[in-house]
């Protein structure tokens, strides 16, 4: 015996938000007893738009006025084919012009984005306002996040009626230099005697992964830095244990972990000490007798 096909019954369409401003973004769906997974959809609407999922989404006409929207479905799984139609209505209305506002944060920063008040059935979505877009989990009335994209948000108001943004918020990331707070200080020569020593430091505090050269003057000067290039920074702090008592500044160029742009100078400088020999002693003299 021939099986007939599967009968469509109680085909309808729909489309949210059914008001919109032109432009905005919409969402289509069909509904119905007897679609199957071979069901085919066949939507056409103004603009000359087509689409043939079950529920596409798409952006309403750029003009206002009301505009039909009709999808066709068909079952071809028998003999025979069984069809069905529905339409839906859409209304646009001309809004207030908007463009995405652009919002620049580094890498390691984060953003938050509040929607309007009083909004419930709150959706986030990322680059888009299909059900695709939608950010699984995301459905407060802020949304903190460090990923580039645009961000758009639906909802509905305390009347009940669908609310959407048509301009989204579009975040992007850029590298950004943090200097390094590591400072330096100068140790003088110690003396021995009227003699100064050769052993003043120069060295560092605060620091982790930090990188360092320095240079002689009161700027930093890469030609003479030493060393020839950027350098972990000693454990023990000190990167130059053989100052000499001479006046003299030294600029210290210390870099952010991984980077040869972002950097912070220190400038500092060697007072010399004074050594003196301690003062004159008076020592017992020995006095010896003979015959």
């Amino acid at each position: 015996a021939l099986t007939p096909c599967t009968p469509i019954t109680n085909l309808t369409a729909s489309v949210s938000p059914s008001t919109v401003i032109t432009g905005g973004a919409i969402n289509l769906s069909s509904a119905g007893t007897g679609l199957i997974a071979g069901t085919t959809y066949a939507w056409s609407g103004p603009g000359s738009f087509t689409a043939t999922t079950q529920n596409p989404s798409t952006t309403a006409p750029a003009t206002a006025g009301s505009f039909v929207y009709s999808v066709s479905v068909q079952n071809n799984n028998g003999t025979g084919v069984c069809t069905a139609s529905a339409t839906t209505s859409l209304s646009t209305t001309v809004g207030a012009s908007c463009t995405n506002t652009v919002t620049v944060i580094c890498t390691t920063q984060t953003v938050t984005l509040t929607t309007d008040a009083g909004l419930t059935n709150i959706q986030w979505y990322k680059d888009g306002v299909a059900p695709a877009n939608a950010i699984a989990g995301e459905t407060g009335s802020t949304y903190t996040t460090g990923t580039a994209g645009t961000y758009y948000y639906r909802a509905q108001n305390n009347l009940g009626c669908d609310v959407n943004t048509c301009c989204g918020v579009t975040i992007q990331t850029s590298i950004c230099c943090v200097p390094p707070t590591t400072t330096a200080s100068i140790t003088p020569p110690t003396c021995a005697g009227a003699t100064a020593q050769s052993n003043g430091l120069l060295r560092l505090s605060g620091f982790a992964t930090e990188r360092y050269q320095y240079s002689s003057g009161t700027t930093f000067n890469a030609a003479t830095a030493i060393p020839a290039s950027p350098t972990a920074i000693p454990s023990n702090s000190v990167i130059n244990s053989t100052l000499t008592n001479t006046a003299q500044t030294y600029t210290v160029r210390i870099y952010t972990a991984g980077s040869s742009t972002c950097f912070t100078d220190r400038t500092i400088s060697l007072t010399p000490v004074v050594c003196n020999c301690p003062p004159p002693k008076c020592v017992p003299v020995s006095v010896s007798i003979s015959n």
